[in-house]
């Protein structure tokens, strides 16, 4: 350590030395500085135009804003799938969240300094907004909601907490967390003579789980939701239903409902996706008349290998588990089939090769290095590249 004398100058140095260095290159004439500048005065003067980032593909998209509001609004007056609520429910949601959880501290199944964390006062209703799949004919909107401070986003994430440590360990065998993963699985695998590659996609499948299986799985396994929490089965339900039907966002001022599925955007949607896959492909595996080579899953997708001729049962099987999760399939193109950033490739003796894989709209584009992400982030992914070509 640095005479105390000396200290105080050596930090107006220091803080020197990161200014300058935070601001070099920034305030020069380059060329992305004069990029940058030129658009955002372009985009100062045309405030009827959008950047938007895309669904996938980290492509950044200009539309117009009344080609937004009419897809937007396209989109959730599709009265199939939404219902509109003529008041604002935000006080409502807020109350009865509050009763809850006043509930479980009277009752000792939490504590005071929990209960105050999780109790809100100020909650604002849940955002929706839509990044364009650029990738889709007519460039459709996918609809995110953003429940940041919602009345419901505080007790949401406490009861996920609480199936996610019951259930993410030990629980699916099927499920990955990253390509790298899925890489080391199946990298190099034999198949069987006359066995093929393909992908099952579910269509929606957030908006597609029903209360009935959600509430089914839970009792089905509530030995494990038992180990992590002291909160009785039907209490924890009742809260779990009353997350579910708090389902709303608000956009324009006007006020929406999901009329079916689980809560778009919460904390919960993530690990009830996973419960459900993981019981729908163990329930379906005990129909096929066929052993499966592999099966993995990554949110709603599914890639395994099959007889060449099981594809209809196959689709029979899954389709049949709840009448509402549909799957679509998309079979092998010149032996191979797309699967979470890869292409898995069938070589001729039925190995399989993996390759990197991005959609035709993709651009390809990496994470800048003068974006505000850590420092740590842009090293791994640096490493991570380097990783997988090696």
């Amino acid at each position: 350590m640095s005479p105390p004398d000396t200290q105080d100058l050596l930090r107006a140095r220091t803080t020197n030395a990161i200014t300058n260095f935070l601001q070099s290159g920034w305030n020069q004439e380059t060329l992305h500085h004069r990029l940058f500048m030129k658009s955002k005065h372009f985009l100062k003067d045309h405030e009827d135009i959008k950047i938007i980032r895309a669904d996938k593909g980290n492509v950044t998209v200009a539309i117009s804003s009344a080609q937004y509001d009419e897809k937007m609004s396209r989109l959730i007056n599709d009265d199939t799938v939404y219902r509109r609520i003529l008041t604002d429910p935000t006080n409502k949601y807020q109350t009865s969240s509050n009763k809850f959880i006043k509930e479980l501290k009277d009752n000792g199944w939490i504590n005071s300094p929990t209960a105050t964390k999780l109790n809100n006062y100020k909650g604002t209703p849940p955002l929706i907004y839509g990044p364009p799949k650029i990738h889709k004919q007519d460039v459709p909107l996918r609809p995110i909601v953003s429940t940041l401070n919602s009345p419901t986003s505080n007790l949401s994430k406490f009861m996920a907490d609480f199936l996610s440590t019951a259930f993410k360990e030990n629980f699916s065998n099927y499920s990955m967390k990253n390509s790298y993963e899925f890489a080391r699985k199946v990298k190099n695998l034999q198949l069987p003579p006359n066995y093929v590659i393909v992908s099952l996609d579910v269509v929606s499948l957030y908006t597609n789980i029903s209360w009935e299986i959600t509430e089914r799985i839970i009792r089905i396994h509530w030995a494990r939701t038992a180990s992590v929490t002291n909160i009785p089965q039907e209490c924890f339900l009742r809260i779990f239903k009353f997350l579910f039907d708090a389902n709303y966002f608000v956009y324009k001022g006007q006020y929406f409902s999901l009329m079916f599925g689980c809560p778009i955007g919460s904390n919960l949607s993530d690990i009830l996706a996973f419960i459900v896959m993981t019981e729908l492909i163990n329930i379906c595996l005990l129909s096929l008349p066929y052993e499966l080579t592999f099966l993995y899953l990554y949110v709603d997708d599914i890639i395994t290998s099959i007889p060449a001729d099981g594809l209809q049962e196959l689709l029979k099987v899954f389709n049949s588990y709840d009448e509402h999760i549909q799957f679509t399939v998309e079979e092998e193109n010149e032996n191979s089939v797309p699967f979470l950033n890869t292409r898995v490739i069938r070589a001729p003796d039925n190995t399989l090769r993996l390759n990197w894989y991005r959609k035709p709209t993709s651009s390809g584009r990496y994470i800048h290095y003068r974006s505000n992400h850590d420092w740590k982030v842009k090293a791994n992914m640096i490493l991570n590249l380097k990783k997988w070509n090696s």
